[in-house]
């Protein structure tokens, strides 16, 4: 048995997850004419038929199923080499993409890039800070290798690991009526006006669950998607708002002041995404693993 090609172990693994001729070639790019080759050839060199075929149907034969695992075994192993190979040719100037909802970059990746720079010292990151929808539609177009959220629903192809739980903050001026108060609920949010993050916002979600929940009415002035235009808007006394904890600068300023939100339900976790059908360079495992290890030791904002 010689020169099997590695086509053929594709034309052959496409054509048994799929039954159709039509539908595999239009997975591999081919033309009808030249995957029936392509299987044809394969079952030569094995000395036996894979399929078979009618005008209306295509069968696997029992020597077909006999080889399926052991195929896809093998295709499995030879693109993880591959892509290890490339990844090791690429390892001095490689690029990792995380993306993030808004804010937490500061608190989540700062503290752990020495470390991770020790290691790789010429590995660059880009960081998309975003809304919370976006950071989704990032990481689901490919646009980035990891994610940092807690606006996620499961996906068959991402995997989601909670590594903190945050906390919602009642963000007012310095000297608001608020400061006054030793414990502040939804209650007192209620007698000023409110500056809320748009529902496509997992903060923006739970406030307005919170409120549905304990028959709370907020007098909500303004929306906005971004936490910096929010804390303007706030630090422009036109209204009061609530946000996690983490989503705050690390140093907040002067004329800003937080308390924790006194509400049962009002915790926010954070999770680390990555994906599982693609083979993940040794770089983003890295990052991966020491931002779950670290998860304790990340930078929360104090009042000033």
């Amino acid at each position: 048995m010689t020169n099997i090609t590695i086509q053929e172990i594709r034309a052959y693994i496409a054509l048994a997850n799929t039954l159709s001729f039509t539908r595999a070639a239009e997975q591999l790019n081919l033309s009808q004419p030249a995957l029936s080759y392509k299987l044809q050839q394969l079952e030569e060199k094995l000395g036996a038929v894979l399929f078979e075929r009618s005008s209306r149907r295509v069968n696997m034969t029992e020597a077909g199923l006999k080889i399926l695992s052991n195929a896809e075994r093998l295709l499995q192993d030879l693109d993880h080499t591959l892509a290890h190979m490339q990844q090791l040719c690429q390892e001095d100037n490689y690029r990792i993409v995380i993306t993030c909802s808004e804010g937490v970059a500061a608190a989540m990746l700062a503290p752990v890039m020495t470390s991770f720079e020790e290691r790789f010292p010429h590995t660059s990151i880009s960081i998309l800070d975003d809304t919370d929808s976006r950071v989704i539609e990032h990481l689901t177009s490919g646009a980035a290798h990891l994610g940092i959220t807690s606006y996620w629903q499961d996906h068959p192809d991402f995997l989601y690991v909670p590594v903190q739980t945050d906390q919602l903050y009642v963000l007012f001026p310095a000297g608001h009526p608020l400061e006054t108060l030793e414990e502040i609920n939804l209650q007192a949010l209620a007698q000023y006006d409110f500056i809320g993050l748009t529902r496509e916002s997992d903060p923006g979600q739970l406030v307005s669950k919170l409120c549905t929940r304990d028959g709370i009415d907020l007098r909500i002035k303004f929306t906005a998607s971004h936490i910096g235009t929010l804390m303007n808007m706030v630090q422009s006394d036109l209204g009061i708002s609530v946000v996690p904890r983490m989503r705050l600068p690390v140093q907040l300023h002067e004329s800003l002041r937080m308390e924790p939100l006194q509400a049962a339900g009002s915790e926010v976790n954070i999770g680390i995404v990555s994906q599982v059908k693609r083979p993940m360079a040794v770089q983003i495992q890295l990052l991966r693993e020491i931002l779950i290890a670290q998860a304790d030791n990340f930078s929360l904002p104090e009042n000033p």
